[in-house]
């Protein structure tokens, strides 16, 4: 699936998504999703789905990122999967504060899904973006330009990621937080960036009947480091919206987009030259006392958001 990149949304765009926050009622939820490139592992990107309860979020993300391009003086290719687990914890210090951390352990490798997506694509009919031109599950992030090798990954790495803390204040029916990634990844091995980062943004949840979603925007500051920190962007507009439908209480089912804008100047590859925009299908259910949510996240943006992830996550239900 993809569209114009010309046609994504631009920076008045998303200060036109802010100003659209104002009007809404409050109170739902998307998922804690974001892109789970590689690449964008040293970017603060805060989960910014507009529910975050008190207590404890365990998640699982599982992600295959393939992308083999070139032009007369660059070549690129990103082929490989991780399995990132994150433990979210939410603190409710007041009526209207909050304090959270997520925890990230990411292992990353070879993989072993190209051959079914392989299969998936051409059963669909859909392009392969020359997966049949390479060995299935290799790990290898290389990135060639006018003859020198900027980064050249090709040893599977497991491994504590950046660690995030937020805050949150609520206002009104809308909440404003500021995060900070900290420095705990391994930089140059695609876990981290070895930089501190921060993300601020504004979170307006609603909630009518039996619709329900959320809509936040904002911005993210990163300061340049690990893999490509020469070509790196530090400050981005980020912004995510969802759309939801409750079948019973105990089921519902969910859209979502997540944004970001292009993390990397120097390049004329979509790889590294274009904005970042993944579409996330799936809901939530709840089973006994916990609260689930399962869904698989797409590129809509081709090459610059990994083909495909599967997320999984739960929770307590109060």
């Amino acid at each position: 699936m993809a569209i114009d990149p010309e046609r994504v949304p631009n920076m008045p765009a998303f200060r036109a998504l802010l100003l659209l926050l104002i009007p809404l009622p409050a109170f739902a939820a998307g998922v804690p999703t974001v892109t789970e490139s590689a690449l964008m592992r040293g970017v603060a990107l805060p989960f910014m789905h507009g529910d975050d309860r008190a207590g404890w979020t365990m998640q699982i993300d599982l992600t295959n990122e393939f992308v083999l391009e070139a032009n007369a003086n660059e070549s690129i290719r990103l082929d490989g999967e991780s399995l990132i687990i994150r433990l979210h914890r939410v603190a409710q210090m007041s009526a209207d504060w909050q304090l959270g951390i997520v925890l990230p352990v990411i292992a990353q490798g070879g993989g072993f899904l190209d051959g079914t997506i392989s299969d998936w694509h051409e059963f669909f009919g859909l392009p392969n973006a020359g997966r049949e031109r390479r060995p299935e599950d290799e790990f290898v992030y290389r990135y060639e330009r006018d003859g020198v090798v900027l980064m050249d990954e090709t040893d599977p790495r497991e491994g504590l990621g950046d660690l995030q803390v937020w805050s949150g204040h609520a206002l009104g029916s809308a909440t404003a937080k500021l995060a900070a990634k900290l420095p705990t990844g391994a930089d140059g091995h695609l876990l981290g960036s070895g930089e501190w980062g921060a993300a601020a943004w504004l979170e307006r949840p609603f909630d009518t009947g039996n619709w329900y979603g959320h809509l936040s925007g904002g911005a993210s500051w990163s300061r340049a480091g690990g893999v490509l920190a020469d070509q790196r962007r530090e400050l981005l507009p980020i912004a995510s919206a969802s759309i939801g439908w409750r079948w019973s209480p105990a089921l519902s089912f969910l859209g979502q987009v997540n944004g970001h804008g292009r993390a990397f100047d120097g390049s004329r590859l979509d790889a590294l030259n274009r904005r970042g925009v993944q579409l996330v299908l799936g809901g939530h259910f709840v089973i006994g006392g916990t609260r689930f949510a399962l869904v698989f996240q797409e590129d809509i943006v081709t090459a610059s958001s990994p083909d495909f992830s599967l997320h999984l996550s739960w929770a307590p239900a109060n």
